[in-house]
């Protein structure tokens, strides 16, 4: 595990410098006095003026205007930023998003579908505080609801709370460790979770250290077959989780377009079944690079690692949300990893629809034990169409159609948001 380690902080230092690099570099300046916006409407100006963080009378380069429209358009909050120095005044001139999202999607194609039905707010009184609730249906099984909130800046500068409530009902084709389908796995799930994050120091908010804590309590039953891996996942309960969490967040965001890294890091504990403590370690890695204006080169890496024997300390792979090609769930243990690699290329913009094609790779293993993971490696390889409409918060339709080259399966699917992205109104996918 140490090369691991290595490569993996390494690469977080290393892609995070870039912008600190330019950073360094001499900019002329000129001396500006006042500060004009347009475009405000819904937003508070108090907040728009704390996000922008421009203390006058001081002198301005060209660099600090990029830096300043990067700012405000990595709340998400904006689909247009621009800032220019007339004079002695500094001209910011925004376009804001439509933040209350009626939702109605739903996934089909490489799992169990899946119905999604509610609304959410994600510029509550104009402060970029999230405030939603969904129905979920997942196959033949009852609905579930989710209601979840982000309170940023609440407790202070960059600080970050994050509330969620759910009570979901699931049905999962079951695999055993042979990979043969037995039978479908049912699942009722009540989960409460809270999420912290402040930054480790206000002159660095990139860099932030907090805790997420969760009590999931899960009743399964095993339906449509006969399998004796699921006694285990019967027997346990391991309901609670403490992770302390380090997070890395050097993220531009524009539309279809990200540029820069983020990192997610949780070491902690599962804790609640017959053995008092197991360790749980989660590492994720987001990395995208824009080149040639339209082009977009995007990296997701994903490490999990338990020694519970429940099933909240179960990864599944598969379906919608790692490894396209291959059924929800696949693949499963509580040791897993994965990568999704995607070159994306937006070759339409309009004001009002954005058109961007995709080509991906999917490439993950889990296992119930470290030794056995090479042999449950997945590979897939895929195309896709990503449509968004840059006036909407959020709102990217995707369609995806992937090869699984181990096993020769393949299927298509659908859905919201870009396949990984950094951010999420709520925690749950």
């Amino acid at each position: 595990m140490t090369p691991f380690f290595k490569v993996w902080f390494c690469s977080i230092l290393f892609l995070g410098s870039t912008r600190s690099w330019s950073e360094l570099q001499g900019k002329s300046q000129q001396l500006v006095r006042y500060m004009d916006i347009h475009g405000l409407a819904a937003s508070d100006r108090d907040w728009f003026l704390a996000i922008v963080d421009l203390q006058l009378p001081r002198n301005l380069s060209a660099e600090d205007l990029k830096h300043l429209r990067d700012r405000i358009l990595a709340t998400r909050i904006f689909s247009y930023a621009d800032a220019q120095i007339d004079g002695d005044r500094v001209r910011i001139t925004v376009e804001e998003k439509w933040t209350f999202i009626p939702v109605a999607r739903g996934k089909v194609g490489g799992g169990t579908p899946l119905l999604v039905l509610g609304a959410y707010e994600s510029h509550f009184l104009g402060k970029q505080m999230t405030l939603g609730a969904e129905m979920r249906r997942y196959g033949g099984s009852s609905p579930g609801f989710s209601a979840f909130t982000q309170l940023p800046h609440l407790l202070g500068r960059h600080t970050l709370l994050g509330l969620e409530v759910s009570r979901l009902h699931r049905v999962r084709e079951f695999y055993n460790d042979r990979r043969e389908y037995v039978g479908d796995l049912n699942s009722d799930e009540e989960n409460f979770q809270v999420i912290y994050l402040a930054p480790l120091s206000l002159s660095n908010p990139r860099l932030r250290l907090g805790l997420d804590l969760r009590n999931r309590n899960l009743n399964v039953r095993f339906q449509n077959g006969n399998s004796q891996s699921l006694s285990d996942l019967e027997k346990y309960n391991e309901r609670y989780s403490i992770l302390p969490t380090l997070e890395y967040d050097d993220i531009v965001a524009d539309n279809l377009k990200y540029e820069g890294v983020r990192s997610v890091n949780k070491f902690g504990v599962l804790f609640g079944g017959e053995r008092i403590l197991y360790p749980v370690l989660n590492l994720e890695l987001f990395y995208y690079r824009n080149f040639f204006e339209n082009y977009n080169l995007s990296w997701h890496g994903f490490l999990g690692a338990s020694d519970g024997r429940s099933l909240q300390a179960q990864y599944f792979l598969g379906g919608f949300d790692s490894i396209r090609g291959i059924p929800d769930g696949a693949v499963r243990g509580s040791k897993a990893t994965y990568s999704n690699f995607e070159f994306l290329h937006l070759f339409f913009k309009d004001h009002y629809v954005w058109l961007q094609s995709a080509l991906f790779c999917d490439i993950g293993a889990a296992s119930q034990e470290w030794h056995t993971l090479g042999g449950a490696k997945r590979t897939s390889l895929g195309a896709g169409l990503r449509l968004a409409i840059p006036q909407i918060y959020r709102l990217v339709f995707r369609f995806d159609y992937a090869w699984n080259l181990e096993t020769g399966s393949q299927g298509a699917s659908m859905g919201i948001s870009q396949f990984f992205q950094p951010y999420t109104p709520s925690f749950s996918p």
